[in-house]
């Protein structure tokens, strides 16, 4: 494995241990990884996350906050 791949893989599991992603998406994006490890395809991993982070989990984090008010 070479070393900018190490740093996406590394940055993928940064922002899985600070998110709640479901389950099907941990699966799909693992299941990508280890079928092609080329380093762009992991940062398109990466982006998918990032993506699903911004477009998915913050929207339901700020929709259960607004329900507490």
């Amino acid at each position: 494995m070479n070393e900018e791949v190490a740093q996406v893989e590394a940055e993928i599991n940064h922002i899985i241990a600070e998110n709640d992603f479901p389950v099907e998406v941990l699966n799909d994006v693992f299941h990508r990884l280890n079928c092609c490890s080329d380093t762009g395809y992991a940062k398109q991993q990466l982006r998918y996350l990032q993506n699903y982070k911004r477009q998915i989990l913050f929207k339901n984090h700020k929709s259960m906050s607004e329900e507490d008010k």
